[in-house]
């Protein structure tokens, strides 16, 4: 039984203020139920969101800075992603109820879940693919399941809220390997909803689908050595393409992209935590600390030192 959150939203998820249960497992189901006499603020955090509508209806509302705003309908059998650090909420109309399930877990949790040959990269899609898809394209296409398919992943999912409330022997490896097979349906779906023409239609998303694959999985090991070979067996592509289009789709070459996503990592932790500046260097990917300097003063024209003392004394402003 998954149990109801009752608290109400008087709270903003910052990344901070939640935490899970055991910080080297990284993972949490909570359910909540939200109607109309609520009004739900902009909230954000620092993991990733599986969120799965078991009933109900409203609209969605995400907003992510570079890209914009969408406000779209939400309703029973939906499931999506939301990405780390995307500002979203429920807006309801008169009367309207939503309950849903929220799954959520750190990027490091998908380690080692995904060992795949070259004919099975497109298993991935639900998870790295479709939440790096433009916004409007990602929730005008939300994924529906039938009454079938919603019966089977809520019980994988009440299966999965006993493994970690019970904690038996195993239950972490147990967990890991349900949330396998949940992605790997969820995807299968995607894919399988992709070829039909009902997702990505005539969109240019969908001549560049496999890249956003690739961008996905750049984004949940951004920290670790990535190989272009390795990128272009996801992107189902060679190296020289691999190249060419994902400078046409983002504007930045995979060492870029690479960079830009360890140095925002950086910043996070440089203005939230007292972590010595060394040691950030190595935990978002870098192993040598002057070229991470150099790195950081390239995008942010200041040295992590002086980004640091800049954020903590606008906090001590804030907090006078």
């Amino acid at each position: 039984m998954i149990e109801r959150n009752e608290r109400r939203w008087h709270w903003v998820f910052t990344g901070r203020e939640f935490r899970f249960a055991d910080e080297h497992f990284p993972f949490a189901i909570i359910r909540y139920v939200h109607d109309s006499t609520e009004n739900l603020p902009m909230h954000r955090h620092g993991f990733i969101e599986l969120v799965f509508v078991l009933d109900g209806s409203a609209n969605h509302r995400i907003r992510i800075p570079g890209e914009g705003e969408y406000i779209g309908r939400i309703s029973k059998g939906d499931i999506f992603i939301i990405n780390p650090d995307e500002e979203h909420t429920f807006l309801f109309e008169e009367g309207e109820r939503l309950e849903i399930l929220n799954v959520n877990f750190q990027s490091s949790f998908l380690d080692g879940t995904f060992v795949l040959g070259n004919d099975e990269v497109r298993v991935m899609d639900f998870v790295y693919q479709q939440p790096n898809l433009p916004l409007s394209v990602r929730f005008g296409n939300i994924l529906k399941l039938d009454e079938e398919e919603q019966g089977a992943i809520t019980g994988q999912i009440a299966g999965l809220a006993r493994e970690l409330q019970e904690k038996r022997v195993g239950y972490r490896v147990m967990i890991g390997l349900v949330m396998a097979q949940v992605f790997a349906l969820l995807s299968r779906k995607y894919v399988e909803a992709q070829e039909s023409g009902k997702l990505l239609a005539g969109s240019k998303a969908r001549a560049m689908s496999d890249i956003f694959r690739v961008m996905g999985f750049i984004e949940h090991h951004f920290v670790e050595e990535i190989g272009k070979a390795e990128l272009a067996r996801i992107g189902m592509c060679s190296v020289r393409q691999l190249s060419r289009k994902f400078k046409e789709c983002t504007g930045e070459t995979v060492l870029e992209y690479i960079h830009r996503l360890r140095i925002d990592k950086a910043r996070r932790l440089l203005a939230e935590t007292d972590m010595r500046i060394t040691d950030v260097c190595s935990l978002v990917g870098f192993n040598d600390i002057s070229f991470f300097n150099k790195t950081f003063r390239k995008q942010m024209d200041m040295t992590p030192r002086e980004y640091r003392d800049r954020n903590h004394k606008r906090t001590r402003e804030t907090a006078g």
